[in-house]
C-alpha cells in the first residue's frame, strides 16, 4: 500500500527502522520475528510456536482489558495528529497514567483503543503492518493476531497523513476482497472514516481545519466508498453492501459514490452501484448530482 502513496515522514523514518521495537516483530520489508515463526509454522502445520509468541510478545503493547476508551481530547487535538510521533512521548505516557473513562457520556468524544498509543511504529499497530504486507502468509498472521485480540480490529492510524485509516482501508488498497470479507465478518467498523490529508484533494488541503466539536477536519473525502471508487473495487462494494453499508453515505463534499466513479472517470462501475440500489438525486455541497455533475465533466 505504501508504494501508492507520497511517503510521509514518519513512513520514511519507520522504514530506516526509526521506531524499532514494534517491527522486531514485523516490520515493512516483510520480516520480524512473527514472519519466521509463521514460516515454520506453515512449513509444519504447527501453531503452538507462532500462538504463544503472538499472546507473549504483545502483551506489553496491548491495552488493558484488551481496549481502553480515550477521549479525544487527550490525545487527537493535543498534538498526536499533527506532530512527530517521537515529539510527542512525554505527552503520551503522561495521558497513560491519567484515569481512563470508561463509560462516555458523549460516544463521538471518545476513541476506543487497543495497542497503546505511546507503541505505534509510525503511529500503526501490528496489525496495520500486517496488512502493509500484502503476501498470505502477513494475511495469516493478521487472522491470528485477532483470533487473540478482536479489539484490535478498529485501532487507526493516528497522523495527520492518514488519520482515520484502519484494515479494511488498507485491505481495499491492497484489492483484497478475501481478506475484506475476513475483515467484514470479524465485525471491523465498515463506517470508519479516513481523516488524514492523504485523502484530501490538491485544491482543498489549504483550507482543511480541526474543531473541538468533533474528531473530523472540516475539509476532506474519506470513506471506504472514495476508496474502492478510485480503484474499482466492486466485488468490495458488494461485501460491504452485504453486511449493511449505505450506498448513499457522502464524504464531507457531499459526493457519494455514485460522484466518484463519474470524478474518477470509472464509469464501467457506475450501472452496477446505480443497480444495487446508491441513487441517482443526492446532491453534493456544489448541488450537483451525479448525473449533473457528469454532464458538466462532458461540456469541459
Amino acid at each position: 500500500m505504501e508504494t501508492l502513496r507520497v511517503m510521509s515522514p514518519a513512513v520514511l523514518r519507520s522504514k530506516r527502522g526509526f521506531y524499532a521495537a514494534i517491527y522486531k516483530l514485523c516490520d515493512l520489508k516483510g520480516c520480524g520475528l512473527l514472519v519466521e515463526l509463521m514460516k515454520r509454522a506453515t512449513q509444519n502445520k504447527q501453531y503452538a510456536e507462532i500462538d504463544h509468541a503472538i499472546k507473549t510478545k504483545n502483551t506489553s503493547y496491548i491495552t488493558k482489558e484488551l481496549g481502553d476508551t480515550y477521549p479525544l481530547q487527550n490525545w487527537y487535538f493535543s498534538g498526536i495528529k499533527r506532530k512527530q510521533r517521537h515529539k510527542l512521548l512525554p505527552q503520551l505516557k503522561a495521558m497513560e497514567t491519567r484515569m481512563i473513562m470508561r463509560r462516555c457520556p458523549d460516544p463521538h468524544l471518545y476513541r476506543h483503543v487497543c495497542w497503546k498509543l505511546k507503541e505505534r511504529g509510525a503511529v500503526r499497530t501490528i496489525l496495520h503492518l500486517c496488512l502493509l504486507n500484502p503476501t498470505s502468509l502477513h494475511a495469516d498472521i493478521a487472522k491470528r493476531l485477532l483470533k487473540f485480540y478482536p479489539k484490535l480490529i478498529n485501532d487507526i492510524y493516528i497522523s495527520d497523513e492518514y488519520y482515520g485509516e484502519n484494515v479494511l482501508h488498507i485491505a481495499i488498497v491492497n484489492e483484497d476482497p478475501s481478506m475484506v470479507k475476513f475483515l467484514l465478518q470479524a465485525d471491523v467498523n465498515f463506517q470508519e472514516r479516513c481523516f488524514g490529508n492523504f485523502m484530501c484533494p490538491e485544491d482543498q488541503k489549504s483550507s482543511r481545519t480541526d474543531s473541538l466539536d468533533h474528531e473530523w477536519v472540516n475539509v476532506c473525502p474519506e470513506t471506504n466508498y472514495d476508496v474502492m471508487a478510485c480503484l474499482g473495487q466492486e466485488e468490495c462494494f458488494r461485501l460491504m453492501l452485504a453486511r449493511g453499508a449505505d450506498p448513499d453515505a457522502q464524504d464531507t463534499n457531499g459526493n457519494t459514490v455514485l460522484h466518484l466513479l463519474v470524478i474518477y472517470q470509472k464509469l464501467e462501475y457506475f450501472d452496477m452501484a446505480y443497480e444495487v440500489g446508491s441513487s441517482l438525486h443526492i446532491r453534493n455541497v456544489l448541488n450537483l448530482t451525479p448525473l449533473t455533475l457528469q454532464q458538466g465533466e462532458l461540456d469541459n
